[in-house]
């Protein structure tokens, strides 16, 4: 299953209601690549692999059934640090915020449980990916330094230039 990354989301989507890739496969593949590239990017502030794993089994075990939820179902799913989600590290990119553990989760959130794409028993891989500067430095009242950010990621373009 080498390339599935190269996979825009509706092939993915597609080739998993198909049952012709295993969100298992896909989830352990994602994983693997996160462990190899993500310290050098530095893209993700928190990896749920042992959750994200018993997702993409529950997901297996739905899909098999003759139960696909939608597009998303048995996708791993990246979300900005900017979103909160109940019981999981959201720090909005800022070291000041690196303990916070929300109560809640934001709307967008909601609205996929809502809509039975994400469920409270674990149905889909979520991961935090960073924020980065520029995006937050959006919403501040003060300019931001390099300090302020819990992680420094970087692109593709950036690790060319060093």
């Amino acid at each position: 299953m080498s390339g599935f990354h190269f996979l825009t989301l509706t092939e993915l989507s597609e080739q998993i209601r198909r049952r012709s890739i295993s969100p298992i496969d896909v989830t352990r593949l994602c994983l693997d690549r996160i462990n190899e590239y993500d310290n050098i990017l530095s893209g993700y502030l928190t990896v749920i692999g042992d959750r994200a794993l018993r997702q993409a089994s529950l997901a297996e075990e739905e899909i098999s059934n003759g139960h696909w939820r939608g597009p998303l179902h048995g996708v791993p799913v990246a979300l900005k640090d900017l979103i909160s989600t109940k019981g999981t590290v959201t720090t909005a990119g800022m070291s000041l915020y690196k303990d916070h553990v929300p109560a809640f989760d934001a709307t967008v959130v909601e609205r996929f449980r809502l809509q039975e794409i994400l469920e409270e028993s674990d149905r889909i891989v979520v991961l935090k990916d960073t924020c980065r500067l520029r995006t937050i430095a959006k919403f501040a009242e003060r300019p931001f330094t390099l300090e302020d950010c819990a992680a420094h990621t970087k692109s593709e373009v950036q690790l060319r230039k060093d």
